[in-house]
């Protein structure tokens, strides 16, 4: 599902990471994702995954989020998880790699104009 504005992903998204992770080429970011974290630090998403475009099917976003669930593990993280665009089959596919599953799956819906 793509996030909407006032979701509770989006005000995930919306607030700082907790934390990062990164593959850099020189100074240029090439991968990255973020980290949130619940108040009890045992829950913890994955906020956003990304790869530019000039460097996708490299790996990279694998190395970033196998990173990232190891700093959880050391971190006493129990519970992570992430969210998925259900169009995005390369990510599905690394998510499912990863050992994620789906928990719950979310149709959003839109009415057009305002008096139709």
């Amino acid at each position: 599902p793509r996030t909407t504005p006032g979701s509770a992903s989006s005000r995930r998204r919306c607030s700082p990471p907790d934390a990062s992770f990164g593959v850099l080429d020189g100074r240029e970011p090439a991968a990255i994702t973020w980290i949130h974290l619940d108040a009890e630090g045992r829950r913890a998403g994955h906020g956003m995954t990304g790869t530019l475009p000039a460097y996708r099917h490299g790996g990279l976003a694998r190395l970033v989020k196998l990173a990232s669930i190891r700093w959880l593990a050391r971190h006493g993280v129990t519970a992570p998880f992430t969210d998925n665009d259900t169009e995005n089959r390369d990510m599905l596919a690394l998510n499912e790699h990863l050992g994620y599953r789906p928990l719950v799956v979310i149709q959003l819906w839109i009415r057009d104009g305002p008096g139709s």
